[in-house]
């Protein structure tokens, strides 16, 4: 206790691990004694050692947790109404303008083609004239120069508020899951991602039933397991 007083324990505790880890860097088995001092020392060195820091700070970490868990609840308690406000506003905004957008993309083309018309009945008139002057052939090829028709810009119906803009965003939903993995197989196979745990779990109840299974290989391993721990 005098060493806990004076040093701290933590300081105690570091030192003892320190001196743990240390040692465990030397287990090498090259021998059934060997092995089995490696089981004693897992036994009555390491274990310990692992009980001791739980010990000592589970409940201090236990305690943090819960001050944690009680603010993200009372956070919560405030944040979610007014984060569902505010989403029912942006669910309201964002089809109004996609809608407004949509509005000035058809005006903007509707724009766009009577200027190409005009373009292009000024363009015959000035190949006619060629025409009556005798200038068959630079009649015909002004006929033939493509009309480059300029862009044009149509003011959004909807004026901008300072402090609020808006970004793109694409999302999808599966229809045909069996198309999309054939798609994502010939295009992107990096995302035909394995769900590790699930499949982890599948091959730890398989076992040796799993070795056969393509694409992997399946280990068997020994893990030492002493009781208390």
């Amino acid at each position: 206790m005098a060493a806990l007083a004076k040093k701290g324990l933590d300081e105690v505790i570091k030192e003892k691990r320190d001196i743990a880890v240390t040692e465990a860097k030397k287990v090498k088995i090259t021998s059934q004694k060997k092995f089995e001092a490696a089981s004693i020392f897992l036994r009555d060195v390491i274990n310990p050692m692992l009980k001791e820091i739980h010990s000592t700070f589970d409940p201090i970490v236990d305690k943090a947790n819960a001050v944690v868990k009680e603010a993200r609840k009372q956070r919560k308690r405030h944040l979610d109404p007014v984060e569902s406000a505010r989403d029912r506003i942006r669910n309201e905004q964002g089809p109004w303008q996609l809608e407004q957008e949509r509005k000035v993309e058809v005006a903007r083309k509707k724009k766009q083609e009577a200027l190409r018309l005009k373009m292009e009945e000024e363009r015959e008139k000035e190949a006619e004239a060629l025409r009556e002057a005798g200038m068959a052939k630079a009649a015909k090829e002004l006929a033939a120069e493509p009309i480059i028709v300029p862009s044009v810009e149509v003011k959004a119906a909807t004026p901008a508020v300072a402090g609020q803009s808006f970004r793109e965003d694409w999302v999808y939903s599966v229809e045909d899951r069996d198309a999309l993995v054939v798609w994502l197989w010939e295009n992107h196979r990096e995302l035909l991602l394995v769900d590790g745990k699930r499949f982890g779990a599948m091959i730890k109840a398989m076992k040796e039933s799993a070795i056969p299974i393509p694409g992997i290989t399946v280990t068997k391993k020994k893990i030492p397991v002493s009781r208390g721990m």
